[in-house]
């Protein structure tokens, strides 16, 4: 069975015209979304109001470890907490050869100060 569509036309031009231009204002500002996220201008006048924020009202301790360590190409850091049977646990950093996994160690915090 075949529907007639009783549209003239230029209400149909005016409908895609409409949808055409809706896409468009989605992709730009998509766009314009995509390059504020990505601008170092942005970014530098955004962090210190950022941290501001957080520190008058939250208790986030804020640590910018890529920023300070110039971390990039995947690299990170991390907290690992060690339980005593953890495959890590009751061995010496030599003994663990990290570093032939990739791994470097900034720093270690024993609970009981040692």
């Amino acid at each position: 069975m075949r529907t007639v569509d009783n549209r003239s036309p230029r209400v149909v031009e005016r409908q895609t015209v409409l949808a055409i231009a809706s896409l468009l204002v989605v992709v730009l500002g998509l766009t314009f979304l995509f390059a504020v996220a990505r601008s170092r201008w942005v970014d530098r006048r955004l962090s210190p109001l950022i941290a501001r924020l957080l520190s008058r009202w939250t208790d986030l301790e804020l640590r910018d470890y890529a920023g300070l360590l110039e971390l990039e190409h995947g690299y990170r850091v991390l907290e690992l907490a060690v339980r005593s049977g953890d495959w890590v646990a009751h061995r010496t950093l030599g003994e663990l050869e990290l570093r032939d996994e990739g791994i470097v160690v900034l720093g270690i915090h024993r609970a009981r100060g040692g």
